[in-house]
């Protein structure tokens, strides 16, 4: 009971869930509109007139103008750009094109002309308010008929004026007043006129009005009608469209008129009464355009198919007032609406229909997503499994759709997802759901699950019906076979390790082959599966091994030749069952695309349903492995009418009739591939734009190089700038999916760039820096099937070169080369006699300059050998001068001799420096000094020669500090030279001034004169070297190089010097003066002298040199080395100095080495410049030699700059001194170096406390001193320690060892070495841990009382007496360290 209680449980809930929709389906659900409306750019006026210009535009009549379409962009042209006119809100009503390309517009404020060209506009002048209704061109295209709201006008297609018309004075009507809607020329040559109330036809031949025939005169209906359109069809039968009366159809054979009007009653009548414009399309169909939609009336059975908008379908109307049908040079009809943009209906967008999803009232799906179709042949019904909504059941005859769910509450099947479809032999359909497999009885509408697998659900992803079995493919679950009543008869499941069992339990397709096996497509790979043996057999693709996806098959498909088509998650396969290989469609088109199900059409072609669209491959040759060239790719896409790109796996099916049925998530799309129609027409191409430097050009932009628009140019000329950046825009006159339009370009003339360049849908191309010249730019398009059309547009560019690269430029470049060669030769030639004349006078400057040369040369060489001899003659001076004191006749002579041995010696240093100055190696020392002191020293100089010569002499200054940085030694050789000049050539009585001031940032120095003046003629060589002023009546003094020595001086000082002279208040005024900037910003850091170095002196004399006599300072005879390469010097300096010391000679430096290594004098005394071994060199060997690193050295030298100052002191030497000198300076400067070597010998002597690891070490005398300490104390206990062993061990003579501990420490060695070994005696009796009979013989004495004797005379205590006094001392003080 409860088995049949279940059973009726199942009845009742099957038939409450059948649900029916019986719904008719909408008429003209087949066509299709794109829409142009504000999403697309164009605006939302009012459009009332449309045409196509026979270069390819659409060109659109609204209210806001006249606009220009190319399938991309719109472009609005409302006024005139010559006279401003607006045509704005000007209803654009009628449209037509001339043979040359003008545009005639008809509107209600008249009619006017477009130039295309200049895109111009021109008004028409037809009278005032004339409303242009309609335009119809005349015989031979001369003249233009124009319907106006003022009768019927004729306007000249020449002259652009009006024409006289003459009408029968007996017409019935006069056509020239009365208002006509529309007019239409039949092929008899009549012009038929829409009056305002009923119709006239009118023979232009004769001016007059015919008669109607009888049944277009007699029908009342038609003569009250306000006529819009009239219409001739193929046949000569007439049509009329009007404002209420609806559709009048003329029969020219029965001459009979049928009045088509709207019924309400009547679904297939003519939609509105209102009928706007007719389009007879062949000679079945007539194309009503109506205030409520298009109506498509059929002549077969006199019935309309009207199509509305339907907001639920977006290829519908986008409106449903139509005022106008166009039919493109591509056969699209375009319909202008009143206020939703336009609609186009394409043939070539009817390729595919889709069966989708319910929308309102509207019959279809009621879920989009459709993973199986199963077609019902005999029927012609579909049966479609969606992926949610159950099984729908579309029958196509009767415009039904039915609705059956899949759903079993009482087993517990909820889903309503249905993944396969199959008919068994009983015409059951098998389905196979998300929980298992269901069979539905079409005659019942029931459905019933099998228990596949007891408690579980198994997803079925595929079925086969093989006779009684049938083959259930599933997820994860393997491959069941059943019998036909739904039992389970055997489960296929992968075994690990079972190479001859199923690769993967995911089965995803099955298909069976003529040879009755079972081929199953898996996620892991192909399988093969024999009834006779139970084998699996598993297969890949061994060429692309590592690639998962490729072993992952989605769909299967055994084709009409037997072959076997494998798709996979990585491109779709042909699988050669033969030789067991793979062959994979490699195009670049679908080699990656997941392939999700297979057909083949009637044609042999392979289709393939992808992710992206649907994909046909058509074999040209089929030889496996294939190549490109085998086959053709054809894909279809969203872009060609599908409703969708993603189709789902498995999901295909195919008609006795060809009819392909695809599922995807969008529904059904079914076509038949043989009706798909190719866009046969070859695309025409404009350029629409013009860029340079990627700003739009046009013939009115300024400076622009076209003459009319882009679109009707053929050359354009540039000029080289221009030419730097260019682009164009072009575009493919297709409207069919423009977005498929393919493009490729040229420029012709450049290098390397005669291919074509393929963009794509690309449509704009920029070039930069087109080089003069000539090129051709050339573009062709493919329209939205790919056909070519190899006939480019071309634009000519020419390239202007820039002037200076024009014929002209090289003509005057010709000129101008020209001129220049003549007045080079003019000019080399002139020159020849110039260098000629000049050459004489350069000889002689030559001349001149090399004598100038000759004789500083010979002035310096004489100076350096003048300054020995000085020495020789000043120095006995300054030793005879206190001899001669008292003897007043011979003192006046001496001092005479003294004077002008000193003047010689200045004038030697001046030419020594001015010699440096000319060669470029003085350098300056610059200190911060006051000038005023150093002007007012120098001035106090001359005050005594000025109170001889009786000149008033002045000194004058604004303040007493002016600090200035500068060389003050060069600067006081300055004011030398200025004082001495003016002392010089200023009379006795005379007047001199000397003044120091600031002048702004800087400091002058002036001294001036009253003397006889410079003459004007000299003034400017006053400043050049060996030069001297004549002066009649003074004597020729100096070598003239003082006032040029003096100006290189002020000028490596970054300063100037100036000389004035001429007359002042009828006196002579001579005034030479310098400046020298404040600051030190103008010298390099390597000039300044900073601090310390600032106040040494450069003299190399000692400091603090004592007055003492040196006689008495010395208590002995020193031993002093004198070298010296001249002789009488070297002779004077020993005789000067014999009486006070023992001297040592030598004439080289390295006789001199020699001589001091023997001998070890106190002190040497050297020249600088010798052969063989100079000074410097000599003092560097001394000081770096242990055994004379003690010894001073004084330097004697001629050679006195600063640099030879600091060299000289850098190699060790104590003292620098500089010929001539002063032989008292010499004297005084020995004896303190004397003197100081005695106060080192006892600083020595001090430190001597046995303790050399805290000796601090930092000279050679010290670091030989650490070294004989620490030889004496390793050997201190020995007691045949002495002199020689310690003389070998330091690596010294005898003699010189005893020289040089005699020098430091003033001591014998014996006595050396016995101070020492006391010294440790005594540290040792401090730390009273010995007696004094160890420590004697510790410190190497073998006599205790010898040691006692010898310790008493160095520290006044005996032994034991000093070891009882360092144990009070400690007493007294216990916490002293």
């Amino acid at each position: 009971m409860n088995g049949i209680k279940e059973q009726e449980y199942r009845l009742i809930m099957m038939i409450i869930l059948v649900i029916v929709c019986q719904l008719s389906l909408q008429a003209g659900d087949a066509i299709q509109f794109k829409h142009l409306s504000l999403k697309e750019g164009f605006s939302q006026s009012p459009v009332f007139s449309i045409t196509q210009s026979k270069n390819g535009f659409i060109w659109i009549g609204s209210r806001d103008g006249l606009i220009r379409f190319d399938g991309y962009e719109f472009k609005t042209y409302n006024d005139n750009k010559i006279t401003d006119y607006n045509i704005t809100h000007s209803n654009i009503k009628v449209i037509y094109e001339d043979n040359d390309e003008n545009l005639w517009i008809g509107t209600s404020n008249g009619l006017f002309i477009f130039n295309q060209r200049q895109e111009q506009f021109r008004r028409v002048d037809i009278g005032l308010s004339t409303i242009v209704f309609g335009l119809l061109p005349g015989d031979n295209n001369e003249f233009l008929w124009v319907a106006t709201n003022r009768g019927l006008l004729c306007v000249s297609l020449v002259t652009k004026q009006m024409m006289d018309v003459s009408f029968s004075a007996g017409n019935e009507v006069d056509l020239s007043k009365c208002l006509i809607n529309c007019l239409y020329e039949d092929e008899k040559k009549r012009i038929w006129l829409g009056l305002e109330k009923g119709l006239v036809c009118y023979a232009p031949t004769t001016g007059e009005i015919i008669g109607l025939p009888v049944a277009l005169a007699e029908n009342s209906y038609l003569q009250e009608a306000h006529l819009f359109i009239i219409k001739q069809d193929q046949q000569g039968n007439m049509w009329f469209g009007t404002e209420e009366s609806g559709l009048f159809y003329y029969d020219v054979y029965k001459d009979s008129c049928y009045n088509y009007r709207h019924i309400v009653t009547e679904p297939q009548s003519l939609l509105s009464n209102f009928v706007r414009d007719i389009f007879v399309s062949d000679y079945n169909e007539v194309w009503i355009a109506t205030r409520d939609g298009l109506s498509i009336f059929d002549r077969s059975n006199r019935k309309f198919t009207n199509y509305v908008h339907d907001s639920t379908n977006p290829g519908s109307l986008s409106h449903n007032t139509i005022w106008q049908f166009m039919r493109d040079h591509a056969g699209n009809i375009w319909m202008p609406t009143y206020a939703g943009g336009i609609n186009i209906f394409s043939s070539y967008r009817q390729n595919f229909v889709n069966i989708g999803e319910r929308m309102g009232d509207k019959s279809g799906l009621n879920q989009p997503l459709v993973n199986s179709v199963l077609l019902d042949n005999e029927k012609d019904e579909i049966w479609v499994g969606t992926d949610g909504g159950g099984l729908n059941h579309v029958d196509r005859t009767g415009n039904m759709v039915q609705y059956y769910p899949v759903r079993d509450m009482v087993n517990h099947k909820q889903s309503n997802i249905i993944k396969s479809l199959m008919w068994d032999r009983k015409k059951r359909i098998w389905i196979g759901t998300l929980e298992g497999i269901a069979i539905f009885e079409p005659q019942t509408g029931r459905a019933r699950y099998l228990e596949l697998k007891k408690d579980k659900h198994i997803r079925v992803n595929a079925l086969l019906s093989d006779g009684d079995k049938v083959w259930a493919g599933t997820e994860n679950e393997g491959l069941i076979e059943l019998t036909e009543e739904g039992v389970v008869d055997t489960v296929f499941v992968n075994v690990p390790g079972d190479n001859h069992g199923l690769s993967n339990n995911t089965v995803s397709s099955i298909i069976q082959d003529e040879a009755g096996k079972l081929w199953i497509g898996t996620r892991g790979g192909l399988n093969c599966y024999d009834p006779q043996t139970k084998i699996f057999t598993t297969y890949y693709d061994t060429k692309d091994m590592n690639n998962m996806n490729s072993r992952m098959v989605l769909s299967l498909y055994r084709d009409a030749n037997n072959r076997l088509w494998v798709g996979t998650m990585s491109g779709g396969y042909y699988f050669d069952k033969i030789n067991k290989e793979f062959h994979k469609l490699n195009a670049p088109e679908v080699s990656s695309d997941v392939i999700q199900a297979i057909n083949e059409d009637n044609a042999g072609n392979i289709w393939f349903s992808t992710y992206n669209g649907l994909v046909k491959v058509d074999f040209t040759s089929f030889r496996p492995p294939f190549q490109e060239e085998d086959y053709r790719i054809t894909r279809y896409t969203v872009q060609n009418g599908l409703s969708s790109n993603q189709f789902l796996p498995g999901a295909v099916a195919k008609s006795p009739y060809g009819e392909f049925f695809w599922g995807g998530v969008n529904g059904v799309t079914t076509f038949y591939p043989d009706k798909i129609r190719r866009n046969e027409n070859l695309p025409v191409v404009s350029i629409t734009g013009f860029y340079i430097h990627n700003k739009e050009v046009t013939p009115y932009t300024d400076n622009s190089p076209l003459k009319s628009t882009i679109e009707n140019t053929d050359e354009i000329t540039l000029t080289y700038k221009q030419g730097y950046n260019i682009g164009f825009k072009f575009a493919a006159l297709n409207f069919v999916y423009t977005e498929n339009n393919q493009y490729a370009y040229r420029m012709k003339g450049l290098a390397n760039n005669s291919d074509w360049n393929y963009s794509g849908n690309q449509r704009n191309v920029q070039y930069t820096n087109l080089a003069p010249g000539n090129y051709t730019f050339q573009v062709k398009a493919a329209n939205n099937d790919g056909l070519w059309n190899e006939i480019p547009v071309e634009i000519k560019i020419i390239v202007l070169p820039p002037f200076w690269d024009t014929w002209w430029a090289y003509l005057i470049y010709i000129v101008l080369i020209g001129s220049i060669v003549y007045y080079i030769v003019h000019f080399f030639r002139i020159r020849a006699r110039l260098e000629r004349s000049l050459f004489k006078e350069h000889l002689q400057n030559q001349r001149q300059e090399e004598l100038n040369r000759m004789k500083l040369e010979f002035f310096t060489n004489i100076s350096h050998e003048i300054r020995t001899p000085l020495t020789l003659i000043l120095a006995p001076l300054e030793k005879l001068e206190n001899e001669v004191k008292d003897n007043g006749k011979i003192y006046s002579q001496f001092m005479l001799i003294k004077e002008n041995a000193l003047r010689l010696s200045r004038l030697v240093n001046e030419l020594l420096d001015f010699r440096k100055a000319e060669t470029g190696n003085m350098k300056l020392y610059i200190t911060l000094n006051n000038m005023v002191s150093v002007a007012r020293g120098v001035y106090n100089s001359f005050e005594s020669l000025a109170v001889d010569k009786h000149i008033t002499f002045n000194f004058e200054c604004e303040r007493e500090t002016i600090d200035v940085y500068f060389d003050k030694n060069q600067i006081e050789k300055v004011l030398y030279n200025l004082f001495s000049n003016a002392f010089k050539f200023t009379p006795d009585g005379g007047e001199i001034s000397c003044s120091v001031g600031l002048k702004g940032e800087s400091v002058e120095v002036r001294v001036t004169d009253n003397g006889k003046g410079v003459p004007e003629t000299e003034q400017k060589n006053i400043f050049q070297r060996f030069y001297q002023a004549d002066y009649s009546g003074y004597p020729k003094a100096g070598t003239g190089i003082g006032l040029a020595y003096s100006k290189n001086i002020i000028e490596q000082h970054k300063g100037t010097i100036e000389m004035e002279s001429g007359r002042v208040d009828d006196k002579m005024r001579t005034s030479f003066y310098f400046d020298l900037k404040l600051g030190k910003d103008q010298f390099d850091s390597n000039q300044l002298i900073i601090g310390d170095e600032a106040e040494k002196e450069t003299t190399g004399q000692m400091e603090n040199i004592p007055v003492e006599d040196c006689e008495e300072a010395m208590p002995k005879k020193a031993t002093l080395l004198i070298v010296e390469d001249n002789v009488e010097l070297r002779t004077f300096i020993k005789e000067s100095l014999l009486s006070v010391y023992e001297i040592l000679e030598a004439n080289d430096g390295k006789q001199g080495w020699d001589i001091a290594i023997e001998n070890i004098p106190d002190l040497i005394i050297s020249d600088v410049m010798m052969e063989e071994v100079n000074g410097l060199e000599l003092a560097k060997q001394l000081k770096a030699d242990e055994r004379t690193s003690h010894i001073p050295i004084i330097f004697l030298t001629a050679r006195a700059g600063y640099e030879h100052l600091v060299e000289g002191l850098e190699t060790g030497a104590e003292v620098y001194l500089t010929k001539p000198f002063s032989l008292r300076i010499l004297e005084l400067n020995i004896h303190n170096l004397l003197a100081a070597r005695d106060v080192m010998r006892e600083k020595f002597t001090r430190r001597l406390m046995y303790e050399p690891t805290q000796t601090v070490v930092n000279t050679i005398d010290e670091k030989f001193l650490h070294k004989v300490l620490a030889i004496i104390e390793e050997n201190i206990s020995n007691s045949e320690f002495g002199v020689p062993v310690l003389a070998a061990t330091v690596g010294m003579s005898q003699p010189i060892l005893y020289k040089k501990i005699r020098a430091i420490s003033d001591m014998s060695v014996n006595d050396f070495i016995k101070s020492i070994r006391l010294r440790k005696a005594a540290q040792l009796l401090r730390e009273h841990q010995y007696g004094v009979a160890d420590i004697a013989y510790m410190v190497g004495f073998n006599d205790r009382k010898y040691f006692s004797k010898e310790f008493k005379k160095l520290f006044e205590k005996n032994p034991s007496e000093y070891m009882n006094s360092s144990q009070e001392e400690e007493s007294d003080n216990p916490n002293e360290e």
